[in-house]
Parts: C-alpha cells; sequence; structure tokens
C-alpha cells in the first residue's frame, strides 16, 4: 500500500560544491522507473540526457558534470516515475537538488494556465523559461528552455530552486515531445515580456491557438458525382473560380462569401477534374487546386431531400425549406404534385402550395404556416428534377410549427468597467453559441446598456463576453512573433435558466 520510502542519497539532498558524475538513490525496497521520459524533468537543462537506471533497491544517475554549469542550483523531478517493484506504488513528486556553487537558489515561480477562449484549465502543458540573454523573437520555436515545469490538470505549475534574473516565459502543449514549440498545431501562451525575478511570484498565462498565416486545402473529397468538398486548415473568407472562364457555369459554392473552413462546390456535365482557381481574401492569395471526379455513370442519384425543421418543428415566421443534395433543375417546379394541409379543430384543410427556388438546390414553400398547427406536406414523385432528369421519390412531412409562447426572453442589463467593442454570446448546453449581439462603446456612450434576446429556446444557458479590442465582430487569436495575446474571455458562472412565455432579467458587471 506504500511507496518506496528513500534511505539515503550519495551526494546528499540539497550538495554544495557538486561535482560528480553520479547520483545514488537507496531505497527500502526494490524499486523500478516508469514513463521517464514523460515524467523526469531536469531544471536547468542539462545538453545530455542524463542515464538512469534502476538496480535492486537503487536508482543510479549518471551525468556528465563537465556540462553543469557554475554556481548553478540543479534540480531533479522525478514526478511519479519511482515506484516499488511489486505492486507498482509510485514515489510521488519525489525531487532532487544540487548546487555547483556554495549556496542553493531558494526562488520559486508558480502560476496557472487557462485556455483563453474557453476558460478551461489548460492541463498537460510544457512551461519554460528562458534565460534573459537568450531574448529574441524566434526562441521558443528554436531552443528548449532553460528551466521546465507542466501543468497538473488543473493548469497549475510549480517552478523551485531559482536564481534571480531575467526570464522570458512560454508554455505550449507540445504534442509531439520534442520541447519545442512548433507552430500552430500546438497550443501555446507567453507572458509578452521580459519577467525580472527578484523573489517568489505568482503569474497567469492564457493560452491560445495561433492562426496559421497561408490558408491552404487539406483535403478534398468527392462524396458523389456531382458535389466536391474542400477542407481548408483555416476559417476564412474564400472564393472560387473555374480554371477555364467557359465553366462558370458549371460550378457553384454554397455559403458563397461567407467565413468557412469547408468549400463545398456544386458542379454539373463535367468530367475527370475540376481545375479551380481559391483565393484567400484576406492574404489575396490564390492557388490553383485540382479535384479527382467520379466518372458520371459512377453517380448515385440523389433523390430525397431534407428540411429545416427541428426535431419536426418548425420557428414561428420561418418558411419551410426542402433541401435537395443535387443541383437541381430551377426552372422547374411542379406543384401540383405538392400537398399541404394542416389539422384545425379536427377538420384538415388543404392549401395550395406556392413556392420558389432559392438557390440551386433549396426550394422555399411560401405558404404562410400558422403558429401552434400542425401540417402534413405530400411531395408526389417527379414534383422536382435535378439537372440530368432525375426526379425525387414520394415523401411526406409533418410540420409543427411553434408558438411564441413556448420561447422565452432574456433581458440583460450590463455594466461595462472599459469602454470598447464587445461581441455578447448566449451559449447552450452543447457549446454552441444560440444567439450574439455586437456592441461598442463609445468615449461618450454610456457604461450601461441593456441587451434583450427575444424568442430563446426553452434551457440553460451561459453568458460569455468577448473583449473584441481590433473590432472585428470575433474572437481573435494572439500571436507568438508580435507578442500579442488573445482576445480576453468571460464566461459568467451564472446559469441562465430560459422558461417558456418568460422573461428573465439579469445584471451583470464587466470589469477588465
Amino acid at each position: 500500500m506504500t511507496p518506496p520510502r528513500l534511505l539515503q542519497a550519495s551526494p546528499p539532498d540539497k550538495h554544495l560544491n557538486f561535482n560528480q558524475d553520479e547520483i545514488v538513490f537507496t531505497f527500502d525496497e526494490f524499486v523500478q522507473l516508469r514513463d521517464l521520459s514523460n515524467q523526469l524533468i531536469v531544471s536547468p537543462r542539462i545538453e545530455t540526457q542524463p542515464e538512469i537506471e534502476a538496480e535492486g533497491k537503487n536508482i543510479r544517475v549518471r551525468i556528465k558534470k563537465e556540462e553543469l554549469r557554475p554556481n548553478t542550483t540543479y534540480r531533479f523531478f522525478f514526478g511519479k516515475a519511482i515506484a516499488d517493484m511489486n505492486e507498482s506504488n509510485p514515489l510521488t513528486d519525489f525531487d532532487y537538488t544540487f548546487s555547483t556553487g556554495s549556496s542553493i537558489d531558494t526562488l520559486t515561480m508558480n502560476g496557472v494556465i487557462t485556455e483563453a477562449f474557453t476558460n478551461k484549465a489548460a492541463g498537460d502543458y510544457l512551461v519554460g523559461l528562458y534565460t534573459g540573454e537568450q531574448t529574441n523573437d524566434s526562441l521558443v520555436f528554436k531552443k528548449m528552455p532553460d528551466y521546465i515545469s507542466r501543468t497538473g490538470a488543473g493548469g497549475n505549475f510549480v517552478f523551485k530552486n531559482l536564481p534571480a534574473g531575467k526570464y522570458e516565459v512560454y508554455a505550449f502543449s507540445d504534442k509531439n515531445k520534442n520541447t519545442i514549440y512548433d507552430g500552430e498545431s500546438e497550443q501555446v501562451a507567453l507572458l509578452g515580456k521580459t519577467f525580472d525575478l527578484t523573489g517568489d511570484t505568482s503569474i497567469s498565462l492564457r493560452s491560445f491557438q495561433e492562426e496559421s498565416s497561408k490558408g491552404f486545402v487539406k483535403k478534398i473529397s468527392s462524396p458523389y458525382y456531382g458535389f466536391s468538398q474542400l477542407e481548408m486548415n483555416k476559417r476564412s473568407v474564400f472564393k472560387i473560380y473555374p480554371l477555364d472562364p467557359k465553366d462558370t457555369l458549371l460550378i457553384h459554392e454554397t455559403t458563397k462569401g461567407l467565413e468557412k473552413d469547408t468549400i463545398g462546390i456544386y458542379y454539373r456535365h463535367l468530367q475527370d477534374t475540376l481545375a479551380l482557381l481559391l483565393t484567400q481574401v484576406t492574404s489575396g492569395k490564390t492557388d490553383t487546386v485540382y479535384v479527382k471526379l467520379p466518372k458520371p455513370n459512377q453517380r448515385k442519384p440523389r433523390k430525397k431531400f431534407e428540411n429545416n425543421l427541428t426535431a419536426g418543428k418548425l420557428l414561428p415566421g420561418k418558411k419551410l425549406v426542402l433541401k435537395f443534395q443535387s443541383w437541381m433543375d430551377t426552372g422547374y417546379a411542379n406543384t401540383k404534385k405538392l400537398h399541404l394541409s394542416s389539422t384545425t379543430d379536427t377538420l384538415i384543410n388543404d392549401e395550395p402550395v406556392k413556392g420558389r427556388w432559392r438557390s440551386i438546390t433549396n426550394y422555399e414553400i411560401e405558404n404562410i404556416l400558422k403558429e401552434g398547427n400542425t401540417y402534413s406536406l405530400k411531395a408526389d414523385t417527379a414534383a422536382f428534377n435535378d439537372v440530368y432528369r432525375i426526379n425525387n421519390d414520394s415523401a411526406r412531412l409533418t410540420i409543427s410549427v411553434q408558438n411564441k409562447i413556448e420561447f422565452g426572453d432574456l433581458s440583460l442589463k450590463m455594466l461595462f468597467y472599459k469602454k470598447q467593442a464587445y461581441v455578447i454570446q448566449l451559449v447552450n448546453e452543447q457549446g454552441i453559441v444560440a444567439r450574439d449581439k455586437k456592441l461598442r462603446l463609445s468615449l461618450s456612450a454610456t457604461n450601461a446598456e441593456t441587451i434583450d434576446f427575444t424568442g430563446l429556446l426553452p434551457g440553460v444557458y451561459v453568458l460569455k463576453v468577448i473583449f473584441d479590442d481590433d473590432e472585428n465582430g470575433k474572437w481573435t487569436t494572439g500571436s507568438v512573433i508580435r507578442k500579442t495575446q488573445a482576445e480576453k474571455v468571460i464566461i459568467h458562472p451564472k446559469q441562465l435558466k430560459i422558461l417558456p412565455d418568460w422573461e428573465v432579467e439579469e445584471q451583470f458587471e464587466i470589469k477588465d
């Protein structure tokens, strides 16, 4: 039940004027080493990794003493690497300290790291201190830290036995365990300035993922003939053009002009290869992309259609939209094959159907559907055709139009301590932004603002406030090279419970 107990260290812990090439720890039982590469932290870093092995009741540590710095305190932190042989009970947080000079450094730096956008604890991050004389903009990309610590599950970290001096502080997720920051593939946090350590101190850091400076295609797929997708490495606004201008009318980009990380492209009457010009709007950079197409005879007819209902319900004031998965013939829709009926007071009322094409895939039913009523829409076979004259299968929909009394309202009376731009978001229990509002407080404006969100689905929400420093209407990440932090985000701990046909009023103070 108990972990190994140290009987003797040779040289002893906190040994001064250290000049040995071997350290031996003797325990009260046979011991083993586990996960040493991830558990062991040596600070400051020694150029050649120490050789460490278990021999019976001993742990031997061999180092190249010629690589040790003069007048420097070294700390070996073993974490949970040492355990007994039989039951594998770990000796937790075992450490050993010595100095190559006449005194032991005693300063401590502790801190906590949270993720900037979610405010969650950043666990299992490597935290690095770089001595001030090494400072440069690309330091964290090229060099291993002099002093290393790791965050626990709660995002906390600690450095012990530090000398006074100037340090650069960085932390990163270090996914490949190379002790070097690998750019936007990893989360990163930085203090942003040189820190002068003169006494025990605490700091806090916020981590973020840098945005790639270049947008590129990660993956190309064509799930069926007539539709292809480009999966990008980042969200951005992209423009798509055919390489051959005569093909302009043969391709159609979905959600055109919107910021996204996946580009959907419908095409028709094309074979073999779809050649595209892809432009990232922010950078203006254009690349050529070639998409290999399935053969037309391999096409699977997309006879079914989807809709904009949520669990069979339509929001009040919204129109019913039928969503097809093929490039449809927008010059054709046989409304005589569409049958809309409503059930009111047990009577079934047939209504003539009106509709229009909103895009090459979306057909909108223009009939006004009344709140609280239930409708049935039947689409007969061949009510619609795609551009290849493949028609739809027969289908029936049951539509319940939600009543306004099924929703709730929220009024937020907010007091801001800083006049600037903000993005106010309501986040539901699934972590999805249900509503957001952009707000800008001018210097002449009052610090108080009332924000109303009406027609909310019943449920539990939390308030998220983004300090929109660059006034671009969204959260902006930070940059290591520019030493800029990600925009601050406040997530209020109070849960906002929205009930049907009920207005909730809440007051919040937003401090910098």
